[in-house]
């Protein structure tokens, strides 16, 4: 039985989604949005609102809200994204390789994997990351990422490479399982 107004942050808001949301009843006689709501002790939350107008010809009659807090979805997103940027922005070279497929390929690799190998990114993907190594029968290293991988535990190595314009590179490579549900 309250005012929907109590719900928005502020009358100003409410005065624009409230017009908004009437516009939206009468041309399609539903909405999907999402926006922040006030608690009744003022803090904010995340919504997501789908909202279907029980008379699309007057929506001042009224209509049918199903709300969900989204608030969590709303800050997982946004740690990701923040995730998602330090690691574009890493001066380290990071991949993503899948030890579930054949060849361990490379689902992921950052910008600074362009830097450090010479190679663009679509170069790298799909690529078994041992392509680099060129099967360097000296490197004492290998044999340890290779256990690392096949026990599937962390390893760590000094190893040389070789850069997409023929030079050998040192490189000192760490890597650790990332776990998922399987």
């Amino acid at each position: 039985g309250m005012p929907l107004r109590l719900l928005y942050p502020s009358d100003e808001i409410f005065a624009v989604s409230d017009s908004e949301n009437h516009a939206l009843l009468k041309q399609d006689g539903y909405f999907i949005s999402d926006a922040q709501f006030k608690r009744r002790t003022g803090t904010l939350f995340w919504t997501n609102s789908s909202v279907t107008a029980l008379n699309r010809d007057d929506p001042a009659l009224g209509a049918i809200w199903v709300v969900q807090d989204i608030t969590e979805h709303r800050h997982a997103e946004s740690m990701l994204r923040l995730r998602d940027r330090a690691t574009e922005s890493s001066s380290n070279g990071i991949v993503i390789a899948d030890v579930t497929l054949p060849n361990n390929p490379i689902i992921y690799a950052n910008p600074a994997m362009e830097r450090i190998t010479g190679r663009p990114v679509h170069e790298i993907i799909g690529r078994d990351a041992g392509f680099l190594i060129e099967n360097d029968p000296e490197q004492t290293g290998v044999l340890e990422i290779r256990a690392a991988l096949r026990d599937r535990r962390e390893g760590r190595a000094t190893l040389r490479i070789r850069h997409k314009s023929g030079d050998l590179r040192w490189i000192e490579l760490s890597l650790a399982p990332v776990n998922d549900g399987d």
